[in-house]
């Protein structure tokens, strides 16, 4: 895995108050893991959501509409 150079890189997509602003492109998905490390951490361990209720917390998280690319990749990746 790449690692983003600074905190400066991983600031460009979450704010302070942990909303993700934009998805990482190609040239930066060494940020993707702490975007996905941040929502994931809005889900309880052991428990079992609806796709209706990840679809929520998602959308509560992030400020860009594809939230269906987020759920996919945070189960593809393990996150979920």
């Amino acid at each position: 895995m790449n690692h983003p150079k600074t905190q400066k890189d991983i600031d460009k997509y979450i704010t302070k108050d942990g909303k993700i602003i934009a998805y990482p492109s190609k040239r930066h998905r060494a940020v993707r893991p702490y975007i996905y490390a941040t929502i994931a951490g809005h889900f309880e361990t052991n428990q079992q959501y609806s796709e209706k209720e990840v679809n929520a917390i998602i959308q509560a998280i992030i400020l860009f509409e594809d939230y269906v690319l987020i759920r996919r990749e945070l189960i593809d990746f393990g996150y979920l």
